[in-house]
Formats: C-alpha cells, structure tokens, sequence
C-alpha cells in the first residue's frame, strides 16, 4: 500500500471532525494543490461478514434492508458498522468522495445528486466529463426513485429478479434528481445493486443512490485492492474502505433495452454477467452486444465505450487467435509461444538487453523451460489461470504487479476465447492493449 496512506487499527476509529481536522491540515511546499496532506488517503478496515440484509421468503435480497448489529454481534462486527457509519456520514454532510469495495472493483463513490462531490470524483480520477457514471443502490426502491416515471423499466423484471444483486446495471430513462454529471448530460441513467455486503450496507446507511466509478486513475487498470486505490490516488481522496480482495476483478455487465437503435437488447460493455446468461433469461433471448465502428460512440451511453482503460506503465501486446482459425488448444498454445518469442527476438540483439524483463501473463498452463531460447532477455511467466473466471479475476492485479518487477519493458498476454466471462475479459485486455498479434 502507498506510503501515503495510513490504515486505522480498529480501536484507533477517528470521529468524523477529527478526520476533517486532519484533511485540512496545510503542510504542503510551494505548487502542491493536491487536495489532501500526507497520510492520505485514510484506510478503514472492515470484514464483509460483519454485515447481513433481510430476505424474502425465497430467499432473495433485491428489496431487502440492511439489518442492524444486534448485541450478540462481536466487537469486531459493531466497529465495522462504527467504520462505515462514519464512511456514509463523510458522504452525506462534505464533498468528499469515499472509495468503497464492490464484487467486480473498487469503486470511489459521491451522491449521485450532489454536483461538487461528483466533480471531486471526475478531478480526482482526472475522468473525461462525457464519460457517465453508474449509479449504485441499496435495493429497488432506491432504483426505482432515479428513474423517470418513478419506477424501472418492466422490461427489466426478469433479469434483475436473476441477477440482481450482483454485476449488473441496467439502462433506464433518469429522474431529474440524477446529476447531469452523472450522465454526461444524457436522458438515461445505468443502475446497478451491487451483491458485495460492505457496499450495500454504506449505501444503505448513507440513505443516498452513491454513483461510482473504479476507484483507479482514468486509463489505469481498474482496483481490486484497497492498496491498488491508496496507490493510484493518494492525496486525492479521504477515505478507503478496505474490505479485502474483489471477488470478480471484472466490471459489471451493462444492459440497454430501451435507448437502443435496434430491436434487441444490447450489452454496451460486457461484465460479469455473461451474454449467455442474460439470452437464457425470457424475453432477452435476442439480446445483442454492441460494437465499436470507427465513428461511433460521440456521447457514451456507458462507461467504458469511448475511451482508453485498464493500462498499465509498461506496453501491453495481445496475443489473440484469429477469428476463422480453426486450431485445437495445443496447437494455440504452440503457435502462442512462438509468437512471443519472435515478438521479443528483437528485443535480445538491444545492447541493453542484458537488463530487459519480459512479463508473460499466460491463460493456459505454465510450464518450465518455455523461453529458454530468449537469449539475453529475461522471461517472467505469470499464470493468471485456466479458467476465464479465474482470468479475469486475476488480470488487473497482474497487470499492475508487472509493474513492480524490475526492468520490464514489456508485457505480452495470452487471449481467451470469447465464451461466457471471456466475453468480458477480452474486451478490457483489448483496452489494456497498444499492439494486438494475431495467431493462426
């Protein structure tokens, strides 16, 4: 974690005027206009258990309310509630943005209907003005209340009875109370109830639609760690709540029915709810997922269609199969190797070579004695899994680790075929990259 930061023992819980005290504290040197000192952001621990929401008869949570601690709870779950009591006050009464952890990324969150606090997010992330953001809600009454008739779309009903909670947002024709920040200035708004019990419960006791995006400066790969946050925006914001790694690693799916220029409905960015699952739901059978054309996507419905994501420091090249090869998964993996190492021959005839790392992140086994003919550069192989869903929960960490290993020049990843949740993983390692080699 940055040396920036500074994470708060349990039973050091500062109050509310004491982290403001503190946040405007002025020792900074001549042109330093970061927002905040040094120590900053400050981290606040909290275990995901501490925190349940009631349930339906079947079980599920989609309207549910957060239930409070009750005297049986340990001392640990009735400081996690004090954590994130004080989080949601930050929230409701400053301007602060606060970066909280979802199952798919951390994000950094404002009230969806305060203007400054979300111009503090766009500045902190330094995030195009026409790139919108979602907005996340506790349960469908607070959905239901950013919507322009007051209620969701119908059209919805099926999928968000499926999948939510969970890593879908849904696009819906916005109440006036949205910020048009939030928007970019658009008549719709994409929703999303999060699964991840800590960022339910801040947005419940916040009692405020939180609109968030990753928690990563714009064109960084997204976080899935408190540390990657204090690491990306240190001084730029207050507080980190810190609930431990994120499930998915992989952003949400989001999902237009209704302002789409086709009869179908259309996924704007793939995420962790697949294509396939959303076509296996009545009704979304025909669903499509939209493309980038070259002149396309002027004012972005979603995040994630118009600009760069997901780099890291150090050039990306993807190493994808062509899409009418017809090659089985040893011979991919053969023509993969060669691949790279043609790609890297140049890179050992540098008089510099001698100090050139290479990172391989690879989605088949990894196996000893692969690149033993690079001579003069170093190959680092980093396994990110064999499964898509254990790519994609890897991919923004390794990114960002190959960042730490020293002198590499270079990273060079292995693509997935594009069924289910590698739909989603190739779309952000396409972002992520600069140069793309095709195989087969």
């Amino acid at each position: 974690m940055s040396d920036n930061s500074v994470t708060l023992a349990p039973t050091a819980l500062p109050t509310f005027e004491e982290i403001l005290a503190r946040a405007m504290v002025s020792s900074r040197s001549e042109g330093d206009d970061l927002p905040f000192p040094e120590g900053f952001p400050l981290v606040l621990r909290v275990n995901p258990q501490s925190f349940r929401f009631s349930a339906d008869s079947s079980g599920n949570e989609i309207d549910g309310d957060l239930l409070p601690p009750s005297p049986a709870h340990s001392a640990t779950a009735l400081q996690d509630h004090a954590c994130l009591q004080l989080a949601a006050r930050v929230l409701r009464e400053t301007d602060f943005p606060v970066a909280f952890p979802t199952e798919t990324v951390y994000g950094l969150a404002a009230a969806a209907t305060n203007d400054s606090a979300l111009a503090n997010v766009f500045a902190a992330k330094n995030r195009p003005a026409d790139n919108p953001l979602i907005v996340h809600v506790s349960n469908v009454r607070m959905a239901h209340s950013l919507c322009r008739d007051g209620l969701l779309p119908a059209v919805y009903t099926g999928v968000l009875r499926r999948f939510w909670p969970g890593a879908l947002s849904v696009v819906a024709p916005k109440s006036e109370r949205v910020s048009e920040r939030v928007t970019a200035g658009q008549a719709t708004v994409a929703i999303r109830m999060p699964s991840h019990p800590v960022a339910r419960a801040l947005i419940s006791m916040a009692a405020l639609p939180l609109a968030a995006p990753s928690a990563n400066s714009s064109t960084r790969p997204s976080p899935t760690l408190a540390s990657h946050v204090a690491d990306d925006l240190a001084r730029r914001v207050l507080l980190v709540i810190d609930a431990g790694p994120c499930e998915s690693g992989i952003e949400s799916t989001v999902l237009d029915a209704v302002s789409t220029t086709t009869a179908s409905p259309c996924i704007l960015r793939p995420g962790g709810v697949t294509f396939e699952m959303i076509r296996a739901v009545p009704d979304f059978e025909d669903t499509i997922v939209w493309r980038k054309g070259p002149t396309d996507v002027a004012r972005p419905v979603a995040p994630g269609m118009k600009y760069k994501h997901y780099a890291p420091r150090i050039p990306v090249v993807l190493f994808e199969r062509r899409e009418d090869a017809i090659i089985d998964k040893k011979q991919a993996r053969l023509l993969f190797l060669e691949a790279v190492r043609k790609r890297i021959a140049p890179l050992a005839s540098d008089p510099y070579s001698g100090s050139t790392v290479i990172a391989v992140l690879r989605s088949s086994e990894v196996q000893n004695n692969e690149f033993n003919n690079s001579s003069g550069v170093t190959v680092v192989q980093v396994a990110l899994g064999t499964t898509n869903i254990d790519v994609g929960h890897n991919l923004f960490k390794s990114l960002r680790d190959c960042e730490s290993i020293d002198k590499c020049r270079l990273i060079c990843v292995e693509g997935v075929d594009e069924q289910f949740e590698g739909l989603a993983v190739m779309n952000r390692i396409r972002k992520a990259a600069g140069e793309t080699v095709f195989i087969g």
